[in-house]
């Protein structure tokens, strides 16, 4: 405990496999066996400091619903509250009738509706793959 379990050196080690499987990827030398073996260890990895598997949304869902369940939800900030009023649903119609609004040239429309969800934590990117978007 009086090296704080030595999480340094194991961010490190981490960052080091990162590094040679990026190498030997990009050089054509990343064996298909190893690749089970690094995603096992990064599992391991994150099993112990959850950094690398995004679960905020769902854990805020879980701790809101526990929070209304209690009583508490007006402890909540509202800036909290506001970003969890949409469902991932939600996000994904406003988020196509976006894409609808643009192809048709309405970009009052399309602004409108990015605004709207900025305004509740939702932020939209834009991409030559697609549009993604992200809570804050």
């Amino acid at each position: 405990m009086a090296d704080d379990l030595n999480t340094a050196v194991a961010r490190a080690a981490v960052f080091d496999l990162i590094r040679a499987a990026n190498s030997a990827m990009d050089s054509g030398k990343l064996l298909a066996g190893n690749v089970s073996e690094i995603e096992a260890v990064l599992a391991s990895f994150d099993g112990v400091f959850a950094v690398l598997t995004d679960r905020d949304a769902e854990l805020t869902k879980a701790a809101l619903a526990w929070a209304e369940k209690e009583g508490k939800l007006d402890q909540a900030s509202p800036e909290l509250l506001a970003t969890m009023s949409l469902s991932d649903e939600e996000v994904d119609k406003l988020v196509a009738e976006r894409t609808l609004a643009k192809k048709q040239r309405n970009f009052a429309r399309a602004d409108a509706i990015r605004n709207e969800l900025l305004e509740k934590g939702i932020i939209i990117e834009d991409s030559k793959e697609g549009v993604r978007w992200k809570r804050k």
